[in-house]
C-alpha cells in the first residue's frame, strides 16, 4: 500500500492532499475550470475550496509560510518508512492569523497506515468571537459521525456558514 500527502502553502493556507491505495483521499480541486472563470474566482481560488482552516469566516490573504520541517526532506530516503511528518506555519493577513500544522503518516504493517492530523488556528489579537472552521473534502463511500460510545450524532441543516451572512464567498 503506497500512501503519501502533499502539504500545500499558498494564499489557501495551510492547504493538504492525501493519497493511498492507488486513489486520492482528501482532494485539493486544483483550480476548476479556468483561471478566468467565476468558478475559480469564487470558489477555487477562495480558502472554502481546500482542506484548511478557516479564521472568523474569512481567511483570504496570507503573507507567507514561516517555516516547514518534513522527515524525510523531499526526494530523501526515510530513516523510518513507518514514519513520515510535515510541519509548517502561516500567517494570514486578513484577518491576522498564525496558523501550524502536523501531518504525520503513521505504517502500522504492510497494508494498514493512518495519518495524524493537528491544526493550530490562532487569531494575533484575540477576539471573543473568533471562530476557526476546518474544511475537509474527503472520497470515499460513506461517512458517519457519532459519539464516543458509538451512537449517530443528530446533524441538521444551517445556514449560518454562508456569503450573505458575512462569509468569504465558497461556503
Amino acid at each position: 500500500m503506497v500512501v503519501h500527502a502533499r502539504f500545500f502553502s499558498h494564499n489557501n493556507g495551510l492547504s493538504i492532499e492525501i493519497f493511498g491505495a492507488g486513489r486520492i483521499l482528501g482532494a485539493d480541486p486544483g483550480p476548476g475550470s479556468s483561471y478566468w472563470e467565476s468558478d475559480h474566482r469564487h470558489y477555487y481560488s477562495r480558502t472554502p475550496a481546500h482542506n484548511t482552516v478557516i479564521v472568523n469566516g474569512h481567511s483570504k490573504q496570507g503573507r507567507s509560510m514561516e517555516g516547514i520541517t518534513m522527515v524525510p526532506e523531499c526526494g530523501e530516503e526515510a530513516d523510518d518508512p513507518n514514519f513520515i511528518y510535515a510541519q509548517g506555519e502561516f500567517k494570514y493577513t486578513s484577518p491576522e492569523a498564525t496558523q501550524q500544522r502536523t501531518l504525520a503518516l503513521v505504517r502500522v504493517d504492510e497494508t494498514t497506515a493512518f495519518f495524524f492530523d493537528v491544526f493550530r488556528s490562532k487569531l494575533d489579537e484575540t477576539d471573543e468571537n473568533e471562530y476557526h472552521d476546518f474544511i475537509y473534502h474527503n472520497m470515499g463511500d460513506g461517512m458517519s459521525v457519532s459519539d464516543l460510545t458509538g451512537e449517530p450524532l443528530y446533524l441538521e441543516a444551517s445556514n449560518l456558514l454562508t456569503s450573505e451572512k458575512g462569509n468569504i464567498r465558497g461556503y
